[in-house]
């Protein structure tokens, strides 16, 4: 009796963790300045202007931390905030490519929230999750200590110079079964340790999994639009703009 309680015991563990558990991830993310670096060493001293202009763009990528929190079905991700740094901070690439606000993930309601500032308003843009079209490869490399899978997927966006596809390559771990990552990138089989946005790349720098209970808060402030809805308002205030 004593053995089938210890094996039923053994059996519910993963079912019990994987209930209860809860996770914080630690990112980094910056511009991939690696061309820019190869083009800069290749300027001659004639070409000072220049090259002083790149290194002060290589300046402007600092890395920038983010956080992921997680329960099992809904996660949030956002730049963290340091109390000390300056509100009207000058240009910064990370800043761009990066992305700005609060990213929120619900694998139940396959709902992606992302509570955002643009042009003078606050925004709640709502994507389905069902949106995402991964495709999972076989190609694999090791993150740490991890073994990692390729998947790729690409996004249209539209403004006023066109319709363009920004091209993901995610790299993510089964070992790790949660099934989230950085901004909106989700619902592969793994937690995302690496993901690269066109030139940004995120990397998982910190992971903590644990059954001490995280807060995941929903945004819920700000006009809900669509994200074709939320292009529509950023090509017509660009216009707007350009028309003055």
């Amino acid at each position: 009796m004593k053995k089938l309680h210890l094996l039923i015991f053994l059996v519910l563990i993963p079912i019990f963790i994987f209930s209860q558990s809860f996770g914080t991830i630690k990112y980094t993310g910056r511009v991939d300045t690696s061309k820019l670096e190869k083009k800069i060493d290749s300027l001659g001293e004639k070409q000072k202007i220049l090259k002083d202009a790149l290194n002060k763009v290589l300046l402007d990528t600092k890395s920038v931390n983010y956080t992921l929190k997680f329960n099992k079905y809904e996660s949030v991700f956002l730049k963290e905030v340091n109390p000390l740094e300056v509100k009207n901070i000058s240009f910064n690439l990370t800043e761009l490519y990066g992305g700005k606000g609060k990213y929120y993930c619900n694998l139940k309601s396959k709902k992606l929230l992302r509570s955002t500032e643009a042009f003078g308003e606050n925004f709640l843009i709502n994507q389905s999750l069902d949106s995402l079209k991964w495709v999972l490869t076989s190609e694999t490399k090791t993150i740490g200590k991890y073994k990692c899978y390729k998947a790729t997927t690409s996004k249209k966006e539209k403004n006023s110079k066109g319709v363009f596809y920004k091209k993901i390559v995610a790299w993510y771990t089964p070992k790790i079964n949660y099934p989230f990552g950085p901004k909106n990138y989700c619902n592969l089989p793994g937690l995302i340790l690496e993901l690269k946005i066109n030139n940004f790349v995120f990397k998982a720098t910190d992971i903590l999994i644990n059954e001490e209970k995280i807060e995941v808060k929903k945004p819920t402030k700000g006009k809900k639009v669509t994200q074709e809805e939320f292009e529509k308002i950023g090509l017509q205030t660009t216009k707007e703009m350009f028309n003055d």
